[in-house]
């Protein structure tokens, strides 16, 4: 008896160790450059086909190289394959008159939960300064916060991921050099367990996999242009 319930405690441990490792999974992908449409309601999807299937609890999106003048034209979105979809931010300080914030990007942006505000950064910079390149959270409609997480957790990273941009003013272009995932997941659940005889050999693989592991791929992105 003694015996079978140090088994059993033993399948425990090794349970609980796969699912403390598998919470530290991170994967990303890259896709590539496309200009952005001007005056363009439909304006631009930029589409990254992820082939890893797990499950999300976190997620970032890095625009590579943007590049565009008078950022109050812009909105920028991205939409999972399940088609759930979040803004990253919405045509900063949009007044009555439709002009928007008149400040300048260009560099790496990153929209991340915790992230610095994007519509203070572009209030602060004046006209024709450039917003810094660093981490922000991401907005929607007059700066409203978006939580990324809280859009995307539970979602599967496998399909078809879009990055869409919409410049809807005359007068200033621009483009992108690129963008990207860095999805926090899990793989998915495991159906079996194994038998106790075996979880000595699951406890040494699990010791090897606490360190945390960043899975890179680079995916040529399709662009869909609508005028």
């Amino acid at each position: 008896m003694f015996i079978e319930l140090r088994k059993c405690a033993i399948a425990a441990v090794m349970v609980a160790m796969c699912v403390s490792v598998a919470s530290a999974d991170f994967i990303d992908f890259s896709g590539g450059a496309t200009s952005i449409p001007n005056n363009s309601l439909g304006g631009v999807n930029s589409v990254i086909n992820v082939t890893t299937d797990e499950i999300i609890s976190d997620l970032s999106v890095t625009i590579f190289d943007f590049r565009h003048t008078w950022v109050g034209d812009l909105t920028a979105r991205i939409i999972s394959p399940n088609g759930t979809s979040a803004d990253l931010f919405v045509r900063p300080l949009t007044n009555l008159f439709f002009y928007g914030d008149s400040s300048d990007l260009r560099g790496d942006y990153t929209f991340i939960d915790g992230g610095d505000d994007f519509t203070a950064e572009a209030a602060s910079r004046g006209s024709n300064s450039r917003l810094r390149n660093r981490d922000y959270q991401a907005s929607t409609t007059n700066g409203t916060p978006v939580s990324l997480a809280a859009m995307f957790a539970g979602e599967s990273t496998v399909g078809a991921w879009t990055l869409f941009l919409s410049d809807t003013a005359i007068g200033d272009i621009g483009s992108i050099d690129g963008w990207g995932l860095s999805f926090t997941s899990t793989p998915a659940p495991v159906a079996s367990v194994p038998e106790p005889s075996s979880l000595i050999y699951f406890g040494l693989a699990g010791t090897l996999m606490l360190r945390r592991r960043r899975r890179r791929s680079v995916v040529v992105a399709e662009s869909e242009t609508e005028s």
